[in-house]
């Protein structure tokens, strides 16, 4: 029985023994299969080609070679052959075509441009934006093709072009991009390069004297008021950046090669045959408005500092005496324990940025960071540390000089930034403002660190550890 079943079996067709050797077991699927089963789906996927469109034909037939054009526009010496029909998408030039102007019925139009932003090339994207359904705009170019749009009033490209200098705001644009957001009042781009500038100001043009030389004296003054200014290391830092840009200024021509260099700038500013301070000389008056942002007590609290300004001569003494008063008054307080710290409910937020000490630190591995502020706070010497993704401030352990143990009261704000290759902001973490009580010996919690934020991250952290004047602060 059991011979002649295979018998039987060995005479059916392989189909029908191939059915047979899967019942019980599967078949194993080969390599050679899974090929052919790829190469099978290969002949089924499609694979695209872009053929020339018709917004493609239009641009290149009507626009670059200028076919049945009905209009020639003369523009900055050189004639377009265009076509009424695209032309009225602007309303600069619909409301020419339709109204009882001279130029309705010409057939040549002669337009004269004042504005040095406009130039050849972005009037051929303007003009050929008409043509087309997409625009494609380099950032090195977006200025002259926003002032165009603006001229012949595109919103729809305009739009475009903001979008592509928020993205493209970098130390080669920002200056560019803050001057025609003010030429053509276009606000989201003025405070997007202003939100740039502040963190970037001390952490990058400090460091590369041609970009700092760029930024006019508007845009600075702007920046040294702003209560959200990164300010690396103390506010003397910023006066000495501001006094190195004022050099630049006025030497446009001078080339900043070696820091031996910058002894120039000792110079000329100590040897100047005027008495009076510089801000208040005919070549420093432009400059008056900038110097008059800074923190003019914070600038006070080393003696070498004090030494620095009495050589510069550049800060009136009337801006110097009074906050020599004021300081001495605080300390006075602190000394005699009738001022152990601001009081939360005594201190709005608006006299908290108008009184606190702006400082800060550029942080660049992960690796335990520990740095001291001591030169502001009136007898804290303050020790901050990264350990674990915390932020933490203590009173110095180790200066056994200080002999007043009393508990002292701190407010502070700390941001954490980090940019991208643009340096523009990837991720910021911000506290509210916080009040801790500093006891010796003892660490307080100032904030968690996202774990999201990267190296080097950059933390300005706003101080105040003085109860302040509650009369509005003058210089």
């Amino acid at each position: 029985m059991g011979s002649g079943w295979s018998r039987y079996v060995s005479d059916l067709p392989d189909r029908v023994t191939d059915a047979y050797n899967r019942i019980g077991q599967k078949r194993k699927r080969s390599s050679s299969d899974d090929d052919e089963s790829n190469l099978e789906e290969s002949l089924h996927s499609p694979i695209k080609r872009k053929l020339i469109c018709t917004t493609q034909y239009i641009y290149k037939t009507l626009f670059v070679e200028g076919r049945n054009h009905d209009v020639v526009v003369d523009v900055l010496g050189k004639e377009w052959k265009l076509h009424k029909v695209y032309l009225t998408q602007s309303p600069y030039f619909h409301s020419m075509f339709s109204g009882s102007w001279k130029e309705t019925n010409n057939k040549y139009i002669k337009i004269e441009i004042t504005d040095p932003n406009i130039s050849i090339d972005s009037l051929k994207e303007v003009f050929g934006s008409l043509y087309l359904d997409e625009v494609s705009i380099q950032p090195a170019d977006v200025v002259g093709v926003l002032a165009a749009a603006t001229l012949f009033q595109l919103d729809g490209l305009i739009d475009q072009c903001l979008s592509i200098m928020v993205e493209s705001i970098s130390p080669l644009t920002a200056v560019s991009y803050y001057e025609a957001a003010s030429q053509y009042g276009l606000q989201k781009i003025k405070q997007a390069t202003i939100k740039w500038f502040l963190v970037n100001l001390m952490t990058y043009y400090v460091k590369h004297s041609r970009c700092l030389r760029q930024i006019e004296t508007d845009l600075m003054a702007v920046l040294v008021q702003d209560k959200d200014l990164c300010v690396i290391n103390t506010e003397f830092c910023l006066y000495r950046l501001l006094r190195f840009w004022v050099f630049l200024k006025l030497h446009p021509h001078w080339i900043f090669e070696t820091d031996p260099d910058r002894l120039q700038v000792n110079d000329f500013f100590h040897n100047r045959p005027d008495s009076s301070p510089f801000l208040l000389s005919p070549e420093g008056k432009d400059f008056l408005r900038v110097f008059q942002g800074l923190r003019i007590p914070n600038l006070l609290s080393q003696e070498e500092d004090v030494v620095q300004l009495a050589k510069d001569r550049i800060l009136p003494e009337g801006w110097l005496y009074p906050a020599f008063n004021k300081q001495w008054s605080h300390l006075l307080k602190v000394d005699n324990g009738q001022d152990v710290g601001p009081n939360e409910e005594n201190v709005s937020s608006e006299l908290f940025y108008s009184s606190c000490i702006r400082c800060g630190r550029i942080l660049e591995s992960k690796e335990q960071n520990t740095w001291r502020w001591k030169m502001f706070n009136f007898g804290l010497d303050l020790v901050w540390s990264t350990v674990n993704n915390v932020l933490t401030v203590s009173r110095d352990l180790e200066d056994n000089k200080l002999v007043d143990t009393r508990p002292r009261k701190l407010m502070c704000k700390v941001t954490i930034t980090t940019l991208d290759s643009r340096r523009q902001t990837k991720l910021t973490q911000s506290s509210r403002i916080t009040s801790t009580v500093l006891v010796r010996n003892i660490e307080s919690k100032i904030m968690d660190i996202c774990p999201n934020l990267e190296y080097p991250m950059i933390i300005a952290v706003s101080i105040l550890s003085i109860t302040p004047n509650l009369r509005k602060r003058s210089q």
